[in-house]
């Protein structure tokens, strides 16, 4: 399972935008990339930390991705993959005059609130958009679609309807889609909150759990055990994957959570305090981490942010801004070695990394930037939502990413 982002890029020589063509990569057509705000040019250096050994959960509503040996982005038109050791785009829309700002378009209306998702190299993501004649609409879609990268075909895996629920913590699993989904009942006008299981094969959808209130938020899944968080009560459960009705209790005051292989979860409580804990539930231990906003979980470490400081002040047309400065800092997974990776040293320019992927040694996060203008002793937005920065955890140095639509 996959979660991901979109972007253009500053480059090499060697660089360039690609569109797919057809399934041998040699036949790519290549166009230049010109860089954004790249004082230096682009290089990169190989590390031995990965991410094979590890799950990381979030809510799910992804516009990045990480999947070795690529990164995904989205950038509210198109979905591309992005090359990090080659500084390299890929449009994996087919069509290579697409505008890609019509129904022509395979990510035509893809819902940014929830993202995408790969699996075995199909793309799955919720469609949304309606036709219309004469200022009137006459048809509409809203669907879950699945876009195979390989061949560029686009397929419906099911529509949705008006269901508000139906693509909210979306996950896969030997070639299962697993889905929360509501219906209401017109006759007694009470909803019924499903966790619905979908053969990616035969299409056929069977209900596995059914509750009243919705609480059951699924996370991942691994080894046909299927991790599940109680939204109301904060609490940690897990189950067989083909009978999540047998739930065992883990854990009480989980927040976001990730999970090692080797048999261990990370997770941060509702304080925002990083701890470990075997997958039994067994040896909790506190990695003596306070007041995280967000972490993310690689082979070798932990990654995760924390307010460093906060501004307040005015934007150019005189509105109130405040705006919370993070810092990025990693552990060993036993909590060793805490060490400091990135903070804002700039004092005029701020870049804003409050979620990001880690590949290798490097850090990808949405560009968020702003401006400090002394003349409006405040701050100055200018923030461009598909520009997104490299950071390099050994030199701090940040490498823009910017994606162009044609």
């Amino acid at each position: 399972m996959i979660i991901i982002f979109s972007l253009l890029f500053g480059s090499c020589d060697s660089s360039g935008v690609h569109y797919i063509s057809s399934e041998n990569e040699s036949d790519l057509i290549t166009t230049k990339v010109e860089p954004f705000e790249n004082y230096s040019p682009f290089d990169y250096t190989p590390s031995s930390d990965s991410m094979q050994n590890v799950i990381n959960c979030s809510s799910n509503s992804t516009y990045m991705a990480c999947i070795n040996p690529y990164l995904y982005f989205y950038n509210s038109n198109v979905i591309v993959r992005y090359n990090p050791e080659a500084n390299s785009i890929t449009y994996l829309c087919s069509d290579p005059l697409c505008l890609h700002n019509s129904p022509d378009c395979p990510f035509y209306g893809l819902d940014v609130l929830y993202g995408f998702y790969i699996y075995e190299n199909t793309i799955y993501y919720r469609q949304q958009y309606d036709y219309q004649k004469n200022g009137k609409i006459t048809d509409s879609v809203n669907r879950i679609s699945a876009y195979s990268i390989n061949t560029g075909e686009l397929a419906v895996l099911r529509n949705l309807d008006d269901s508000p629920l139906s693509t909210s913590n979306m996950i896969f699993y030997d070639h299962f889609y697993l889905y929360t989904d509501i219906i209401f009942n017109n006759e007694t006008h009470k909803s019924t909150y499903n966790l619905c299981r979908q053969d990616l094969n035969t299409k056929n959808i069977e209900i596995v759990l059914s509750e009243e209130s919705w609480n059951t938020v699924p996370l991942f899944t691994y080894n046909n055990v299927l991790y599940i968080r109680n939204s109301e009560k904060k609490e940690l459960y897990s189950a067989n994957a083909d009978t999540p009705l047998e739930m065992k209790k883990i854990s009480d005051d989980t927040g976001k959570i990730a999970f090692c292989k080797d048999g261990y979860f990370i997770f941060k409580d509702q304080q925002g305090s990083l701890f470990r804990m075997n997958a039994d539930s067994s040896n909790i231990q506190s990695l003596n981490i306070k007041n995280v906003d967000y972490f993310y979980l690689t082979d070798n470490y932990i990654y995760y942010t924390q307010v460093d400081q906060k501004l307040k002040g005015k934007t150019e047309d005189g509105q109130d801004i405040n705006i919370d400065l993070y810092s990025i800092s990693r552990i060993d997974h036993d909590g060793n070695n805490n060490e400091l990776v990135w903070k804002n040293n700039n004092s005029s320019e701020l870049l804003l990394p409050k979620n990001f992927v880690v590949y290798g040694n490097y850090i990808y996060t949405v560009f968020d930037y702003f401006k400090v203008d002394d003349f409006i002793t405040g701050i100055s937005s200018r923030s461009n939502d598909f520009i997104y920065a490299r950071i390099n955890c050994d030199t701090q140095d940040i490498f823009y990413i910017t994606i162009s639509v044609k």
